[in-house]
């Protein structure tokens, strides 16, 4: 330690540079419709099963926060949002 001005203070080093790539599937959605002739018999016009989601996965190096923070301080997480659902036309 020492208070005089230290050069190694000011050496350029690439010990903090990681590779930030990273691959993320945002949102997905799957979904079922019925056929037209089976919902006939019970009197619906249309049906249709379905889920989706939001922020699912995320492949990256970066292990300790999320690669989209532009200065990596470690904001709030990506939520993960997955939903289920069933539609009917009559």
């Amino acid at each position: 330690m020492t208070s005089n001005d230290n050069a190694n203070n000011y050496r350029v080093s690439s010990f903090w540079h990681r590779n930030a790539d990273y691959v993320r599937l945002r949102n997905a959605e799957i979904g079922y419709s019925f056929p037209k002739r089976m919902l006939a018999r019970i009197g619906i016009n249309q049906a249709r099963l379905f889920a989706n989601a939001q922020n699912l996965l995320t492949w990256s190096e970066i292990k300790t926060f999320d690669p989209e923070i532009p200065d990596g301080t470690g904001a709030y997480p990506q939520q993960k949002v997955i939903n289920f659902g069933v539609s009917f036309t009559f």
